[in-house]
């Protein structure tokens, strides 16, 4: 008997699909590892592009001039903010990475400076002192992650995921330049330099305080910060009357009511019609002075002396003054008055500013980020504000308007020692010459005396009823600057801790954007 033998194609079908699944489940993790790839090499960047940038700002905002240029600040400084910032820009992944960062200071044409920084530390924690180069203009900063990939866990292959940014140290811009009339019954007018607090955002706000010019505190290696009122504050730090009428004029006998020499009142709410709202009366401010001057304040102030303390400066200080101020408007033609305001009776006849020789302006030319055109150009001397001191201010409630001020309009910043405060930055007008009021006759205004008249009055000492507005500079309030006690104290910065690189973000800077002291920014450019 013959055994016929039958092949079995049974199962073949197994081993075709046991050999298309192994390679479509490579397919599978090779697309996963590309695709994870592209993710890391994004986020690297992203990471690289915010480090560069926080490590930038840094050195900008702490840059204070020739020397050491950033003195208390250096390179581990630098590496743990371009760290903290790369790990709030890292995104959460499967895959563990081991990542490094390196901060390169370069110089004006894209020179290392010194050996890169590199460190591994994810607490974003270092310690040391390694000096920043002097000369720094660039921070570059190459974020790596090195990871295991999917498909070759077996053969533990690493891959690296990096990328690199660059920051441009710059000058910066933190006040808002005047605005003027374009159209309308107003005549356009040609103040020269000066700052609009229309709006009270943190940059660009102003105060009714101002400061002495002492070139001193911006000499190299001069410190940053300083007591802005309080007590040991020098009596040339002046609290001040932004009314639009004199409140000295107002108080003579002959209880005139002369406008101040102030470019633009705060009308935010007033009465008065005025360009900006020609249509309306907006409602007045409610009273937050304690009640010293009844539940509603008209913001242009009262003109009173015997309130001009409690109500006016701590209500301005509270809502920030929205008028305008500048040391380039011209008084010598009444037209240059008009402009601004038309409303109310009278007006100073035209007086000369000061003598020829003012140590302020001869010690300004070290200085050339501040700005006073009273100083040069024809009708100089008769150029910018002049503002009225203001007495019998209660330095407690003031304190308290300052820090309700920066509760509602401070940004949050790093506070010293850990955790985060709120800060903002407002601008702070300095005074070079002052004049003293003196009723000489009932029937004249030329009733203000300056003070050192046919000498230096830049160095005249004493205090006065009204000062000029030489220059103005951005300072920075914090909230653990704010001392409430029985005494309080205020302290503050010369400069501003954040920042608008302005017009002064395009490459190649223009000129005048080199770093100063006085405020600065940073923004990224390509890598080269």
């Amino acid at each position: 008997m013959t055994e016929t033998f039958v092949r079995g194609d049974e199962g073949q079908a197994l081993v075709v699909v046991g050999l298309a699944i192994a390679v479509v489940v490579g397919a599978l993790v090779l697309t996963a590892d590309w695709g994870y790839g592209l993710a890391m090499r994004r986020a690297a960047q992203n990471q690289a592009d915010a480090a560069a940038l926080a490590a930038g700002r840094l050195l900008a905002t702490s840059y204070s001039g020739p020397g050491p240029a950033f003195a208390g600040t250096y390179q581990e400084d630098a590496w743990n903010k371009a760290c903290e910032a790369r790990r709030a820009n890292t995104p959460p992944g499967p895959v563990s990475a081991v990542r490094s960062l390196a901060v390169s200071f370069l110089d004006g044409g894209g020179a290392e400076l010194s050996p890169a920084f590199v460190s591994s530390d994810e607490t974003c924690t270092l310690t040391g002192a390694t000096d920043v180069p002097v000369g720094t203009t660039f921070v570059r900063v190459r974020s790596e992650a090195a990871y295991l990939s999917l498909f070759a866990v077996v053969t533990r292959q690493t891959i690296v995921a990096a990328a690199s940014a660059r920051a441009r140290l710059t000058a910066g811009v933190t006040t808002r330049q005047l605005r003027l009339p374009t159209s309308g019954t107003f005549p356009v007018g040609t103040p020269g330099v000066g700052v609009s607090g229309e709006s009270t955002a943190p940059n660009g706000a102003m105060w009714p305080i101002v400061r002495r010019y002492d070139p001193l505190e911006w000499s190299a290696g001069a410190p940053r910060s300083f007591h802005l009122f309080g007590p040991s504050v020098p009596s040339t730090t002046y609290f001040i009357s932004l009314s639009h009428f004199s409140p000295h004029e107002a108080a003579a006998p002959a209880n005139r009511q002369v406008h101040q020499r102030v470019t633009e009142s705060d009308v935010t709410a007033s009465s008065h019609v005025h360009h900006r709202d020609p249509s309306g009366i907006p409602p007045w401010q409610v009273n937050m002075a304690s009640g010293a001057c009844g539940p509603t304040w008209e913001t242009t102030g009262t003109g009173d002396l015997s309130t001009t303390g409690s109500c006016d400066v701590p209500n301005w200080f509270y809502y920030g003054y929205r008028g305008s101020l500048a040391t380039g408007t011209d008084w010598s033609t009444s037209g240059s008055w008009q402009s601004f305001e038309s409303y109310g009776p009278g007006q100073e006849p035209p007086e000369p500013l000061a003598p020829a020789t003012r140590s302020s302006c001869n010690i300004l030319t070290d200085y050339p980020y501040f700005s006073a055109p009273s100083c040069s150009g024809p009708g100089a001397s008769t150029r910018g504000d002049w503002v009225e001191t203001a007495g019998g201010v209660d330095e407690n409630l003031v304190a308290n308007e300052i820090l309700s001020f920066v509760a509602r309009y401070g940004r949050d910043v790093p506070r010293s020692g850990g955790g985060i405060e709120k800060a903002v930055v407002v601008t702070l007008f300095l005074w070079d010459c002052g004049e003293s009021y003196v009723v000489e006759s009932p029937d004249t205004r030329n009733n203000w005396d300056l003070v050192g008249s046919g000498g230096d009055c830049s160095t005249a000492t004493g205090t006065f009823d009204r000062v000029h507005l030489f220059t103005v500079a951005p300072i920075t309030i914090r909230e653990s600057d704010i001392h409430i006690s029985g005494s309080s104290r205020v302290d503050a910065t010369w400069g501003g801790i954040f920042s608008d690189a302005g017009g002064c973000a395009v490459e190649p800077t223009p000129l005048g954007c080199g770093l100063n002291p006085l405020t600065n920014s940073a923004f990224l450019v390509p890598d080269e």
